[in-house]
């Protein structure tokens, strides 16, 4: 049985979520050379940082990095494009809720506010 170090692997749509500072660089038909691919993993290692892909295509890949100083850092050596991603506003559960408190508190204060009478006639007195 190995007792290894347990490996955690994520699709890199995941990796793109959770580390959303991304730099995309074109990748030479015959691959990255040597020296630069050392070069990427020096820069890792000298930040203490794991190596994180995200999506790929034939010729262009994407590391992702959780701080955006990093991706600059990592930019400014290795060269590439910042990727920005399109990210949707999550809306909690209880956002319609608020909504609907929100319009009742409008409502009522409208009520209120035009006369007594009709918030009486409605029987919220």
């Amino acid at each position: 049985m190995s007792k290894g170090k347990r490996v955690e692997r994520r699709s890199p749509h995941i990796t793109e979520h959770l580390f959303p500072h991304i730099i995309a660089i074109e990748i030479p038909a015959h691959g990255l050379d040597r020296q630069t691919s050392q070069a990427i993993l020096d820069f890792h290692r000298s930040r203490n940082i794991q190596v994180r892909f995200g999506r790929a295509t034939k010729n262009v890949c994407r590391w992702c990095f959780s701080k955006r100083l990093l991706a600059e850092a990592f930019k400014e050596q290795f060269g590439g494009t910042n990727v920005v991603k399109n990210r949707k506003a999550t809306l909690k559960r209880t956002t319609p809720n608020v909504i609907a408190v929100a319009f009742i508190s409008d409502s009522l204060a409208y009520l209120m506010s035009s006369s007594v009478e009709l918030v009486a006639q409605v029987g919220l007195v």
